[in-house]
């Protein structure tokens, strides 16, 4: 049973109220009842200690004053607000990551899964089984068949490691290829169109780059089977970084003297893990090589970088260490943190205010030609100029012309014919608009997805509003509901404020049509009225 309180309301002089037998409802819909019961001093609640509840099931035969109805006052709507607020952040955030950072976010996942690798295979120390490890597509099976291996193992004598050949059956396919990159002294990725489109490549070589950047030795050889030009690249920013950074080999310039190819490929091979990394993992060590006065290093002078290649060659002590003491991290945080925060706003502005923004830049535009044309104080050439899309022209040319122009003797500006070649059209517009009487506003489905049809249209608005006179003529060629002009603001604004003339309407009387807009052209300019 649901009390409605209301009802005491209307009954001022209620002394004594009995209902003891009846079972009541013990959830929201009866919290203000109970609230009455217990803070009202008008009314007497006989025997309230007695009343039971008889709904929800769960709290049948229990008294009805234990019931908490504080938890029905909750602001739902504020829960809502926070919740859809919550969301829609949420899926900006999740837009934004997936359209601009998900390749950084694959590839940072996979240097953890090698750095956890690497971690547990340095406490193991366990040795390197392999010369090199082959990463290659499977489309290109056959050339590392009958090219690469006769060559590397037959004739030079390397032991390789080739996926198909060597993986353990029953691993995980990722601890195969971790157990492969860190098994091997160096890592071979034979690259191709169908290289860079596999995923199970694009792991791999991901992996081969957190070894290379960990251990700073030039492990990781590039073979491209193919010509890429660079912007194929760049989808694949990792491949695109090692290219830019490193030396490779390319199969198709090998031509005819494909021994100097393999000839280069046994002196990567050979490369002793060498000179020094002159960067900030080494910083420390240079530091201690200046200032240390206990241990003497011999030849300091003759110590060279072999890492990153624009260093290769340099003396390691002419290395600068000074820029790796600032706080990358902090940088990349607030960098990070602006750019989320400039993207969230730039998507709420693009979707919220970008119509407002738009309007109020031509209203700037025209202000500004506003402010010129009364320092000039130019005459008015026009009676009126036609606002219409190229889809009506018909329409204005065989209706409106042979009427306006013929009958009626108006001198008419069309952008089509009276637009001077040569000048911007945005300044055309204002010219015509200022140099007009009147515009009028030919309006359709076209019109309104027109984007120059709105500009002008925001201009004569901004005339309209400046010079407080009814300047602006509506003329609707067909029906449109008012949810579809929602939205365009500016038009749907100008369409409550003022009276319209429809072509649709005129049926079988054109001559009344005509005839109202003839009184609305020939209306002087006064204040602003909400109908023609």
């Amino acid at each position: 049973m649901v009390i409605n309180v209301s009802v005491f309301s209307s009954l001022p002089a209620l002394r004594f109220i009995k209902m003891y037998d009846n079972p009541l409802a013990c959830d929201c819909s009866n919290a203000d009842f109970l609230q009455w019961m217990q803070n009202n001093n008008q009314t007497l609640v006989v025997d309230a200690h007695r009343y039971m509840c008889g709904f929800p099931l769960d709290k049948k035969g229990t008294r009805f004053l234990d019931f908490d109805y504080h938890s029905c006052w909750v602001d739902v709507s504020f829960i809502c607000f926070i919740s859809s607020t919550c969301v829609i952040v949420l899926t900006l955030l999740t837009s934004f990551t997936y359209h601009f950072l998900r390749l950084h976010l694959f590839y940072a996942y996979y240097l953890f899964l090698a750095f956890l690798y690497d971690a547990k295979e340095r406490k193991k120390g366990s040795p390197q089984r392999y010369d090199a490890f082959i990463s290659y597509n499977v489309h290109d099976e056959l050339w590392v068949y009958r090219e690469m291996l006769p060559v590397l193992e037959g004739e030079q004598g390397w032991k390789l490691c080739l996926h198909h050949r060597d993986f353990p059956p029953g691993k995980p396919i990722i601890e195969n290829i971790a157990e492969a990159i860190y098994g091997s002294r160096k890592i071979i990725c034979v690259i191709s169109h169908h290289y860079l489109e596999s995923e199970w490549c694009s792991r791999e070589i991901q992996m081969a780059s957190y070894r290379l950047f960990d251990e700073q030795k030039d492990v990781l050889i590039l073979v491209f089977l193919e010509d890429i030009p660079a912007h194929q690249l760049s989808p694949y920013y990792h491949m695109k970084r090692l290219v830019k950074r490193h030396t490779y080999l390319s199969w198709t310039h090998a031509g005819q003297h494909p021994g100097l190819f393999w000839q280069n490929l046994r002196r990567a091979l050979d490369t002793p893990h060498a000179d020094l990394a002159c960067d900030c993992s080494n910083a420390d060590f240079l530091q201690w090589m200046q200032n240390n006065n206990q241990t003497l290093v011999v030849d300091a002078h003759l110590y060279t970088c072999g890492f990153p290649l624009d260093k290769k060659g340099t003396r390691f002590l002419d290395f600068d260490i000074h820029y790796c003491w600032v706080d990358v991290s902090f940088i990349c945080y607030i960098s990070s943190a602006c750019v989320i925060v400039l993207t969230l706003l730039t998507s709420f502005t693009y979707h919220f205010l970008r119509l407002h923004l738009f309007y109020a830049y031509y209203l700037f535009l025209a202000f500004l030609y506003d402010a010129k044309e009364r320092k000039k104080g130019s005459p008015q050439r026009y009676d009126a100029f036609i606002s219409y899309n190229v889809h009506d022209e018909l329409w204005v040319y065989r209706e409106m012309l042979p009427v306006l122009e013929g009958e009626q003797g108006w001198r008419l500006c069309l952008h089509h014919r009276d637009f001077p070649p040569g000048k911007p059209i945005i300044e055309n517009i204002t010219d015509a608009i200022y140099g007009s009487r009147k515009i009028i506003c030919v309006i359709s489905h076209h019109y309104l997805e027109s984007e120059w049809c709105s500009r002008e249209i925001q201009m004569a608005s901004y005339r309209l509003f400046d010079e407080q006179k009814d300047v602006l003529i509506l003329v609707f060629l067909e029906d449109i509901p008012a949810h579809q002009l929602s939205p365009y603001y500016h038009m749907k604004s100008l369409v409550k404020r003022h009276t319209y003339l429809s072509w649709s309407h005129a049926g079988q009387h054109p001559g009344l049509f005509w005839q109202n807009l003839r009184r609305a052209l020939d209306t002087p300019h006064a204040d602003l009225t909400s109908s023609i």
